[in-house]
């Protein structure tokens, strides 16, 4: 690490705004009004998927063959649970990995306050419910020495019954395609492409105090990175795409719709290097 002095200029907006509660445009022909509204409050359980603490609270994946796992007892009265994954992996430039002859040290403010992922596992509970202590796994597919991972289960309870029912549907296991590609041209020219896609969807129904409700999860991770060489490799330019979309959709017995949302994001980054 070099050391310096250097000067940073700090400005801070402050933004004040009123929020406004919307009437939910949905409720339930069984006298749950309130469901959407419910549905977005705060977990009442968060327990964390993490180490015990003798490395620190992060699980450390050093190679892709292995995972560290918890085990945990679902409450029988769990009408929703999602996981938490910290965090979504993205890549932390410095500017000595650009360029060596920049002060090294130096990142993006807010470089290592990455997003988390959500993954809801409600239709899961029909394998979760069972009285028994289930083990929660986490790894990195294809992934160097080495990672930082940790996770939370939300859970949200039924206060108005003491055990609920749950069965599990349909179930697509992740289906992953990677493809990489390498072409070497004159000199220190050329090109290094690598692309993965997956895709997953299951389905699952809770019968609560709300009601029976069926959730379908589909989701949809898309990574491009592209690295090329050129002018004898005085100019580098490196591209990178992130693309997730996650479609949650609850309907009840009769296949009236209670909720449907879609999120979809998009990360992308540029960056060219050029020398002479």
């Amino acid at each position: 690490m070099y050391t310096g002095i250097y000067h940073t200029n700090v400005t801070l907006h402050f933004y004040k705004s009123n929020s406004v509660a919307s009437n939910p445009k949905i409720s339930s022909r069984l006298g749950v009004a309130g469901f959407q509204r419910r549905d977005q409050t705060p977990a009442d359980l968060i327990i964390p998927l993490c180490d015990e603490g003798n490395r620190g609270f992060w699980f450390m994946i050093e190679n892709p063959e292995e995972t560290d796992s918890k085990r945990i007892q679902i409450p029988s009265y769990t009408r929703r649970i999602v996981l938490e994954l910290r965090e979504v992996p993205f890549p932390v430039i410095f500017t000595g990995g650009i360029n060596p002859l920049f002060w090294e040290p130096v990142v993006a403010i807010g470089a290592f306050i990455l997003s988390s992922y959500d993954m809801d596992l409600t239709p899961s509970l029909g394998l979760l419910l069972d009285g028994k202590s289930h083990e929660f796994s986490l790894g990195v597919n294809d992934g160097i020495s080495y990672w930082l991972v940790d996770a939370n289960l939300h859970l949200w309870l039924d206060h108005r019954s003491s055990n609920v029912e749950a069965g599990s549907g349909r179930y697509d296991s992740p289906s992953r395609h990677m493809v990489g590609q390498e072409k070497l041209e004159e000199q220190l020219d050329g090109t290094f492409k690598v692309e993965a896609e997956v895709h997953s969807e299951f389905d699952g129904w809770v019968k609560s105090s709300e009601g029976n409700l069926t959730t379908v999860v589909k989701s949809m991770f898309k990574v491009g990175n592209l690295v090329k060489f050129e002018q004898n490799g005085s100019y580098k330019r490196v591209e990178q795409s992130v693309k997730t979309k996650r479609v949650v959709e609850v309907t009840f017995e009769s296949g009236e719709p209670v909720k449907r949302v879609v999120q979809q994001r998009t990360y992308s980054l540029t960056v060219i290097t050029s020398t002479r």
